[in-house]
């Protein structure tokens, strides 16, 4: 039997059977092949369920979808929903980030067109070269609606409703609790607590990370609040950004990305191919902290120089990866003068991968190599 890795969000514009089929056929059109048997009834709280372990392709198997019956994104709004999502972004601090599940989210828009934003690749996207099936995903989810996202930067898991208050009395507990016994749940719980706080902040961070990646996509800059909604996820320590494609991602928006990242960040992936990125030389002063343990970061298209890149190379840094690739203009690859921010690090996995950069002068290469080794 298939355990479920993920939670599908379905946020519709226009909540009937028609739209949801539409939505769940957007989604075998990439992920895999449509199954039989797929059942849209609502219940009674406005959620359609799947057949428990119901396979979608890949490693994607989702046991709910969460359908609104309004605009107003019910499943931001609705305890179990609220739950569910919880669980997928967030697990406890001891768990979460290294058995995470996968939380994607689907919409119709007001022509009934099906979008869906996927927690990583799928479909033919894993099948392609990592830098194209990123472009491919950024395009597919271009035109998912935005208004509807954002919603998620509200959540409040303590003032969510139920139709049955033992449900919420329980959801709460066991949120406050974790490791509670059963008994324990039924117990009156509090309105506040940091637990509630830090699921509330864990979901705004995640559909912040999605909006700003999707304003970017769409020519746009991100707004203040999607910043302070990921700065202010405390418990966060692992984030992945594919800003691929985004051309108007730029110098300034780079920086402005570190210094909204959560302080206790241990492990941070970029890729960056195709963006407005030129010179990085807005980095200087930058940092992650002393948390910061694993970093990747891709670039490709018009970057000139990398040497802006020192300044986030911090001493609690174990592994490194660098992927410059399909980048004609860059100048050099020193990292600060003569590497030496490099080699002040103590590493324990380092891959430098340098392809199709031929105005790198031989001796810049050769430095690095001799750096390195």
């Amino acid at each position: 039997m298939k355990l479920c890795r993920g939670v599908l969000l379905v946020l519709d514009t226009q909540a009937t059977p028609f739209t949801l089929e539409v939505v769940l056929c957007r989604i075998a059109s990439f992920v895999s092949s449509y199954p039989p048997g797929v059942g849209v009834a609502p219940s009674a709280y406005g959620a359609r369920k799947l057949p428990p372990a119901t396979h979608l392709g890949g490693p994607r198997l989702w046991q709910r979808y969460n359908c609104p019956t309004t605009t107003t994104a019910t499943p931001f709004t609705r305890i179990w929903c609220c739950f569910e999502e919880s669980i997928a972004a967030w697990r406890s601090v001891e768990e979460r980030d290294t058995n995470s599940l996968l939380l994607d989210v689907a919409a119709t828009d007001l022509c009934h067109i099906a979008h869906v934003i996927t927690d990583g690749l799928v479909g033919a996207e894993t099948r392609v070269l990592p830098i194209l099936g990123l472009l491919c995903k950024s395009r597919r989810e271009q035109s998912f609606p935005m208004d509807l996202l954002q919603k998620g930067l509200s959540v409040d898991i303590a003032t969510a409703q139920a139709s049955k208050e033992e449900d919420k009395t329980r959801i709460l507990n066991s949120v406050r609790c974790p490791r509670a016994r059963t008994w324990a749940l039924d117990t009156p719980f509090p309105t506040q607590h940091p637990r509630y706080d830090a699921v509330n902040k864990a979901l705004a961070s995640h559909f912040a990370l999605t909006s700003i990646q999707q304003s970017y996509r769409n020519g746009q800059q991100a707004p203040s609040t999607l910043w302070q909604a990921l700065r202010s996820d405390a418990e966060r320590r692992n984030i992945q950004v594919s800003l691929t494609g985004c051309h108007n991602f730029r110098d300034p928006d780079l920086r402005i990305l570190i210094d909204n990242l959560p302080s206790k960040l241990q492990s941070l992936r970029l890729d960056l191919a195709y963006t407005g990125l030129e010179r990085l030389d807005d980095l200087a002063g930058a940092s992650f902290g002393n948390a910061l343990q694993t970093l990747v970061i891709r670039f490709a298209g018009s970057l000139r120089s990398i040497s802006g890149l020192s300044a986030l190379l911090c001493p609690s840094l174990r592994r490194l990866e660098l992927w410059l690739s399909d980048l004609p203009d860059l100048e050099d690859i020193e990292l600060g003068v003569s590497n030496k921010a490099l080699l002040k690090l103590r590493l324990e996995e380092l891959v430098l991968y340098v392809n199709g950069c031929p105005s790198v002068p031989r001796e810049s290469k050769t430095a690095l190599k001799l750096g390195v080794v």
